[in-house]
């Protein structure tokens, strides 16, 4: 998973999009704590990505901290991040209490991984656990199957084998487990067929509490239950945090105290930036591209940096440590822009501050999603890199789109006239812009810098961005101008 080739081969996303598993309890179940006083539920209501990770490490934490005896994960969501997943795995195992999930819905994907962590698995009425196999996208947008075998049967060998690590672990059925993320098989239950070769098992409510076996076991779920109070009461115990109910307790319930986890401000906030993270990474490349293109530093500059800060630390706004890393980022992109800047503006044709640029820009939008100083210095793994992966070909694209439509109407809106000029050395209107580069035609100067085919020239005391048809003009030889491209004055070899 760490083969830098299969991060090439990956290089435009990875989408998590099927989900999975299945467990049965275990032949001799996880003893559920005689005399429980405290339950912690964690919400996971939203897609497996960077800022959940964040609020199940904070839930799962808060009750360690509390000596809480029992863990509920409340699951309605459609998947995510395996990197993310395999975190909230190894969370899980670490967990010392009872670890429970309710399928509130759909656990798909990588949510079943999550439920496959826990000893005992309810589900709604009309919840839904399966579906696991990864699906990746290529930069075509064909999919998984589309790619080399090899790369194919790899990711699916590591995803079987962490789902493996942890229904042994918690007693589930592992060829359930296993038939929710390979189709290439064929699963048979007691004499019947329970997912044909070539299909994904994705398990209704009663189909996952269905006895099967001998001796008889669920096939994955512990048993339907309507809301989470009927979790509880399946766990022997009640919500006592409205008072004491004795009609509960004579059935045989024991009263506890329910903290139920929501996500604070800045998880909010997180899963915000991380829903619009595509669109910050357009209107960045958008704002910086323009900015380049015209003369001094205006809006256009300072909505695209505003824009790039969002991307990079929205994310890690639900978790300080994380901010560091953040930081690095922005910081190596802002390094990188700089580079671009110093090549087209100081040593145009060079290439070397370019090249250094490009490399810091694009390594900067690729590892902020992942802190590669957190638990000890490591390389990225493919998983991890993939969320930044999408992101970026998805702003990329996006952006291209967005220059090419202003490219085609801006030119002819009022705010074009108005923006352009305003920030071109003091001209205050197009008819001045154009009026000053025809006083221009037929100047002759000497050139400041090799023209490759752009760099700057001399004419008088007056400095000017130029750029010839094509052709090569060494430093010191004198041209003359003979057209402009938007602000850019065309010049030609003089005799």
């Amino acid at each position: 998973m760490r083969n830098w080739m299969a991060m090439i081969l990956l290089a435009c996303s990875c989408a998590w999009d099927g989900a999975a598993q299945n467990a049965t309890l275990p032949a001799a179940p996880a003893m559920l704590p005689a005399k429980p006083t405290t339950v912690y539920i964690v919400p996971i209501r939203d897609d497996i990505t960077l800022p959940m990770l964040h609020l199940v490490t904070r839930g799962i934490a808060e009750a360690q901290a509390a000596r809480a005896e029992i863990l509920i994960l409340d699951i309605h969501t459609n998947g995510g991040r395996v990197d993310v997943t395999e975190k909230i795995l190894e969370q899980l195992s670490q967990f010392n209490g009872f670890a429970v999930t309710y399928v509130n819905g759909k656990a798909i994907s990588a949510g079943a991984l999550i439920a496959i962590g826990t000893q005992r698995i309810y589900m709604a009425p009309d919840g839904r656990i399966g579906d696991a196999a990864p699906v990746m996208m290529s930069p075509g947008g064909t999919s998984v199957e589309s790619l080399p075998g090899t790369m194919e049967e790899k990711i699916n060998s590591y995803v079987r084998s962490l789902a493996r690590t942890h229904a042994q672990r918690n007693g589930h059925n592992v060829e359930v487990v296993e038939a929710m993320i390979t189709k290439n098989r064929q699963l048979v239950i007691d004499g019947e067929i329970i997912s044909h070769k070539g299909e994904l098992l994705t398990l209704t409510a009663r189909e996952a509490e269905r006895l099967v076996g001998a001796p008889l076991r669920p096939m994955l779920s512990a048993g339907t239950k309507d809301r989470l109070s009927d979790v509880l009461a399946a766990l022997n115990v009640y919500d006592a945090n409205k008072g004491r109910q004795h009609q509960e307790e004579a059935g045989g319930l024991l009263p506890v105290q329910v903290v139920r986890i929501t996500a604070n401000v800045p998880e909010l906030l997180a899963f915000w930036f991380d829903t619009v993270g595509p669109i910050l990474l357009v209107v960045g490349i958008v704002g910086v591209f323009l900015e380049m293109k015209t003369p001094g530093f205006g809006l256009p500059g300072i909505i695209g940096i505003l824009a790039f800060a969002g991307y990079f630390g929205g994310s890690h706004v639900a978790q300080l440590t994380s901010t560091e890393w953040a930081v690095i980022c922005f910081l190596v992109f802002l390094a990188g822009l700089v580079f671009l800047v110093v090549e087209l503006h100081w040593f145009p044709g060079t290439m070397v501050f370019g090249a250094v640029g490009v490399i810091a820009v694009l390594a900067a939008l690729l590892l902020v999603s992942v802190d590669m100083t957190q638990g000890g210095w490591h390389w990225p793994t493919t998983a991890e890199l993939k969320q930044s992966v999408r992101n970026l070909c998805m702003g990329t694209l996006g952006a291209i789109v967005v220059l090419l439509l202003m490219m085609r109407l801006m030119p002819h809106t009022r705010f074009y006239q108005q923006l352009l000029p305003q920030s071109a050395s003091g001209m205050a209107t197009v008819m001045e812009t154009r009026t000053a580069q025809s006083q221009q035609m037929g100047w002759v100067g000497v050139a400041q810098s090799p023209l490759r085919p752009s760099g700057k020239a001399m004419f008088g005391e007056t400095l000017l961005d130029v750029m010839t048809r094509g052709e090569m003009v060494g430093s010191g030889q004198r041209v003359r101008v003979v057209g402009h491209s938007g602000h850019v004055a065309v010049v030609e070899a003089e005799g």
